[in-house]
């Protein structure tokens, strides 16, 4: 596919057995995603359907290092900026040539 959008999500198990869920919409033109409207959720349930979340479960970066101490989860830099970092690097290339 050359171009697309949707919307995905990560998990990870927190010291006192509940799930923090992480659910952004991405767009990608050739594979290069980028990710926006990104949302934090701390949820009982790690089954529970990425629709049916509910916004009174959204949390805050601040609150999820507190949660995270040593190592706060989070999109690498490819799921969040990768469209950006091959427009740069294009340009760049451009610029130099």
């Amino acid at each position: 596919m050359i171009f697309g959008w949707g919307k995905k999500q990560k998990s990870w198990k927190t010291p006192n057995g509940k799930c923090l869920v992480v659910t952004w919409n991405y767009l990608h033109i050739f594979w290069c995603p980028i990710a926006f409207k990104i949302k934090w959720y701390l949820i009982e349930d790690e089954k529970i359907d990425i629709h049916v979340i509910i916004e009174d479960c959204v949390i805050s970066s601040e609150k999820i290092k507190e949660i995270f101490p040593e190592l706060t989860p989070d999109l690498n830099i490819w799921e969040r900026y990768g469209l950006i970092i091959i427009i740069i690097g294009i340009a760049i290339i451009n610029i130099w040539l």
